[in-house]
């Protein structure tokens, strides 16, 4: 059995009622559950900051859009690893992926999801699939840069 957990798959897990809805009460006893040790007050703040419109409860959309960065950052790690591990030069990879562009200058967003699940994330949903393409389409140009694909794996941080 797996151990690699999917946000839809955390989703589910804390939406114990399976109503695409998770309200306070629901919340802090999954919270509980799952041994976290917040105290009332941290998992209330959690929870209103996962609830982006206040109406009480979140649902998938608000839960995923709150974790778009982390995902993001950690596959980018995980990105970063791999390229070491394996000997491999980012550049290389680029243009092995990139077909359309005889200049290997840009990636279509088809190619660029056709290397993140070459590199092994098939377990990522759409909008983390979503988020972690737009952050690698700077500017949001409808495709992906040789220039901001090297920036991305390349940089120490995470913009």
């Amino acid at each position: 059995m797996s151990k690699d957990l999917n946000i839809g798959m955390m989703f589910a897990l804390i939406d114990t009622n399976s109503d695409s809805e998770v309200s306070l009460p629901e919340f802090r006893r999954k919270m509980r559950a799952m041994h976290c040790m917040l105290e009332e007050d941290e998992a209330s703040a959690f929870f209103r900051n996962l609830d982006k419109n206040n109406t009480g409860n979140f649902n998938f959309d608000e839960f995923v859009n709150e974790f778009a960065a982390i995902n993001t950052e950690l596959f980018i790690q995980k990105m970063k690893k791999i390229f070491v591990q394996a000997g491999t030069d980012p550049e290389v990879l680029f243009d092995r992926y990139c077909m359309s562009d005889r200049t290997k200058q840009k990636m279509t967003h088809a190619e660029f999801l056709n290397l993140i699940k070459e590199i092994g994330s098939t377990k990522m949903v759409e909008r983390e699939l979503y988020h972690l393409k737009r952050h690698f389409d700077r500017g949001n140009k409808g495709f992906v840069s040789k220039k901001d694909f090297l920036h991305v794996v390349q940089s120490d941080f995470i913009e």
